[in-house]
């Protein structure tokens, strides 16, 4: 593969702006919520993403192909301002509910508590969502997250439906969200910012005269909505002290939210989704077939029949550019390393019934790279991960040309392995942390099939409901464990 080529194809997908076509459209004429009308209110999530291939579906030989609830919806904005939305947290649900940007599917993330408003303004209790809270697909905002929309609506219908429909709604305004990620931001230059959008199920005759939200301000408790926006989704803890996360800017009218999305955000086109994900494939394909399978001289190895005979392979192999795992993993991995990052945040990487030891290799290489992202790099005569810090300059203190010098493959295998538990000793120390889920399991849970990593918020809760269920959640399976490659821990093809 070209790797120029790839990186190309990629940025191109990534950085490339709204593009979609808009349209009139003509609303049913009942206004009523009955059950001729409900089904126009809600459509069927299709399930094309992960038709085809196989080796990259979210699917095992007895179940249906699932839908990916961010891939194979069309925002469908069209002239008179709805657009489609899939929800993630229905409004009065006590669970947070999250989708999953990679697999696609719902998962439990945590259960909401009874809070106080942090700035002291609300002087009632916060808990359950006021409002719905879902992403319009296929877009991502200023963050690089999925476009969030608050959506008002049919609360019973919207519950009782979310799971696997979308909805249509109008775009009323919306707001921008300004988030501290950790610490107290005390700069004001350390906030950001994204669009947060606000709208109203179509057909929803409590509200089918309000058209902007300055009306919408006037039909709603919008003081318990901004205290929800800027208190429910959680607070920096620094030590034993909280500070706040979230801010809820003034609201923007219906037309200059749309101009702001327009403008600010980036739209996936369904022929640049092809492009991004069989670049993606190929990139995985590529990546195993260099790295993941054994070469040619160490299936010899393996298959020596005599001690003097493999200690001769074993010498030849070290004379060899190919030779050994760790060699290949580390060139391949310094020359990827970018391509692989942005893959493993945006496409599928295996089916783990296909294939469960390739699928379970891009695991932990997935939490790998992953730790590499958050400014570790991996120290081989320590045998730890350790903080690579950020420089003034933006480059980090190790470059990573200049990483794993001194790795041999026994220390390389430890290096997989250890990434899972630097993952729990920075969930532990409230730091950016992931966790992989098989299925979201648990009285609460949404039953789904994930096989994926998700990340665990940085906030937390000053309550004591035992609400942080990503705090309690593994960071992984216990009984996976990373496949070693050091030959000499090996004999006969197997491990010792």
């Amino acid at each position: 593969m070209n790797t120029k080529k790839l990186s190309f194809l990629l940025i191109l997908v990534m950085l490339s702006f709204w593009n979609c076509s808009q349209s009139n459209s003509i609303l049913p004429g009942s206004s009523s919520l009955d059950k001729e009308f409900a089904s126009e209110l809600v459509t069927n999530v299709p399930n094309n993403w992960f038709q085809k291939p196989k080796a990259f579906s979210l699917q095992s030989d007895d179940v249906e192909v699932p839908s990916h609830f961010f891939y194979d919806v069309n925002p469908d904005i069209k002239l008179n301002k709805t657009v489609s939305v899939v929800i993630e947290t229905p409004e009065g649900s006590p669970y947070q509910y999250k989708i999953d940007l990679v697999s696609g599917q719902h998962y439990m993330n945590h259960q909401y508590c009874e809070l106080k408003d942090f700035w002291g303004r609300y002087k009632g209790d916060i808990e359950k969502p006021p409002f719905s809270i879902g992403i319009v697909p296929r877009i991502l905002d200023q963050a690089g997250t999925p476009q969030k929309i608050l959506v008002f609506g049919d609360k019973n219908y919207i519950q009782e439906h979310f799971m696997d429909n979308f909805f249509d709604v109008r775009v009323v305004g919306g707001f921008i969200e300004q988030f501290c990620e950790k610490g107290a931001c005390l700069d004001p230059k350390t906030w950001k910012s994204r669009l947060v959008l606000v709208g109203i199920q179509t057909g929803y005759t409590q509200l089918e005269d309000v058209n902007e939200i300055s009306e919408l301000q006037k039909e709603v408790d919008w003081p318990k909505v901004r205290a929800f926006v800027e208190n429910a989704q959680g607070q920096n803890k620094l030590g034993k002290d909280y500070f706040s996360a979230f801010k809820m800017g003034f609201p923007i009218d219906s037309q200059a939210s749309l101009d702001f999305l327009k403008n600010n955000s980036i739209f996936f086109t369904v022929e640049r989704l092809t492009t991004m994900r069989n670049s993606c494939y190929k990139l995985y394909d590529e990546f195993w077939e260099k790295t993941g399978e054994l070469s040619e001289i160490e299936k010899r190895i393996l298959q020596a029949k005599s001690l003097a005979e493999r200690a001769k392979l074993e010498k030849l192999a070290r004379r060899t550019k190919d030779g050994y795992f760790f060699r290949r993993f580390i060139r391949n991995f310094k020359k990827y390393e970018r391509e692989l990052k942005t893959c493993f945040k945006y496409i599928y990487y295996g089916n783990h019934h296909d294939d469960p030891e390739r699928f379970w290799y891009f695991t932990f290489l997935n939490f790998f790279t992953k730790a590499h992202e958050e400014g570790y790099t991996y120290s081989c005569t320590s045998r730890n991960w350790v903080r690579n810090p950020l420089l003034a300059s933006g480059q980090r203190a190790k470059k990573l040309k200049d990483e794993f010098i001194y790795c041999d493959g026994r220390e390389l295998d430890q290096a997989f392995s250890n990434s899972l538990l630097l993952m729990s000793n920075l969930k532990r120390n409230h730091a950016k942390s992931y966790r992989f889920i098989d299925y979201d399991r648990g009285v609460y849970g949404t039953h789904k099939k994930l096989y994926s990593i998700v990340p665990i918020p940085l906030q937390k809760y000053q309550c004591s409901k035992g609400s942080e269920y990503y705090l309690k959640a593994p960071v992984f399976p216990k009984d996976i464990k990373w496949k070693k490659r050091d030959l000499s821990q090996m004999s006969s093809g197997k491990l010792n």
